[in-house]
């Protein structure tokens, strides 16, 4: 058998090994999480990773035996992407659930997730339903935005304070729309209905700092940090635009050109709908990308 074949073939063994767990997924891997809680924090090297897995899947013959080590050494260095020849819960577990989520299989996400019900409790009155919440975790905040509401209610997530407090947007006309949270000067951005962005200062609670005019409704804005240093809106004119939020100066700089009937089917550019979201992506020059009405 060639290099290349048998390569691909450990890969699909790797991969069959979330079949081993079926039927027991859970119980085997809460076995396996001790063995590795044991390992402390480096996690475990490859023989013990190895030996572990061995005691927790089923195997017959020695053939078997042999295929599952050779896969199982093969699933170690596919895991250890920082390649500290050690292997970590979190490390694992990640590998698990994207294999999952590729077999669109839910039974290896539910098996690892332990979410618990926490202490805290939402006591506040809302005025209407909650139609938005945003959790900023530079600043460990939840951020609540309710139906056809001209002020945002921030949550502060501690162990100390955990109770809603309200934000009067009082410049804020029409309904708060979308909020975004740019961490490289400290401030909230919130756009609205009425046209406009409207900056807040976080360590001054959300102090009104600013405020930018638009030409429509934004539906959505996301902040690109370093070497970028923008921030992104789109909404109902099919543009992105793009604003310099820096307290200093906080102007548009750029906006992208709306789509145009008039030019050949070689020059149009654009969105011909609301543009209703937007994706930052690291390491690109253009750091912005959204998906839209239009189907675009």
């Amino acid at each position: 058998m060639s290099k290349a074949l048998r390569e691909a073939d450990l890969k699909q063994d790797s991969s069959d090994i979330l079949s081993m767990l079926e039927g027991n997924a859970y119980e085997t891997l809460e076995e396996i999480k001790k063995y590795f809680a044991k390992g402390g924090e480096e996690g475990l090297t490859i023989e013990q990773f190895v030996y572990i897995m061995m005691c927790n899947l089923q195997h017959n013959t020695k053939e078997e035996e042999h295929r599952l080590v050779l896969s199982l050494i093969d699933l170690f260095e596919q895991i250890d992407v920082n390649g500290d020849q050690h292997l970590e819960w979190k490390e694992f577990t990640n590998h698990i659930i994207e294999l999952g989520m590729v077999r669109k299989d839910n039974t290896y996400v539910d098996a690892i997730k332990n979410y618990k019900m926490s202490s805290m409790e939402d006591k506040d009155k809302h005025e209407t339903e909650v139609k938005k919440l945003y959790y900023f975790n530079e600043i460990k905040q939840l951020i609540s935005l309710e139906r056809d509401s001209r002020k945002f209610k921030y949550f502060e997530v501690t162990k100390q304070k955990s109770k809603w407090k309200p934000k009067e947007s009082q410049l804020h006309t029409g309904t708060v729309i979308a909020a975004e949270y740019i961490d490289e000067y400290g401030l909230l951005a919130t756009t609205s209905n009425d046209n406009s962005i409207n900056f807040w200062s976080v360590e001054e609670d959300y102090a009104f700092k600013n405020r930018i005019s638009t030409p429509e409704i934004q539906l959505c804005i996301k902040w690109c940090p370093a070497p970028t240093r923008l921030l992104y809106t789109g909404g109902c004119d099919s543009v992105i635009h793009a604003y310099d939020p820096n307290p200093e100066s906080c102007k548009e700089v750029m906006r992208t050109e709306p789509y145009n009937v008039l030019l050949g089917d070689d020059k149009r550019s654009g969105h011909t709908g609301q543009v209703m979201d937007l994706l930052i992506i690291p390491n690109q020059s253009n750091a912005s990308d959204c998906e839209n009405a239009d189907g675009r």
